[in-house]
C-alpha cells in the first residue's frame, strides 16, 4: 500500500491550499522572502520524495 492512499484527504487539502496560496508564493519568492507552503509538511515531502525516486 503506498502512503498516500491513506491520507487522500490530507494530500488534496494540502494540495488546495498551495494552490489557493500560489499568487502569494509567487510574491514571496520575487521579495525574496521565505514562505513555507504546505507541500513541505512530513506527509507530502515524503510523497515528493516518492515521486522522485520512482523516475530515477
Amino acid at each position: 500500500m503506498r502512503f498516500w492512499e491513506e491520507n487522500r484527504e490530507f494530500f488534496f487539502r494540502t494540495t488546495s491550499e498551495d494552490l489557493g496560496l500560489a499568487p502569494e508564493i509567487q510574491t514571496g519568492v520575487l521579495q525574496n522572502e521565505w514562505i513555507q507552503p504546505s507541500s513541505l509538511e512530513p506527509g507530502i515531502f515524503h510523497f515528493h520524495n516518492s515521486l522522485t525516486n520512482a523516475f530515477i
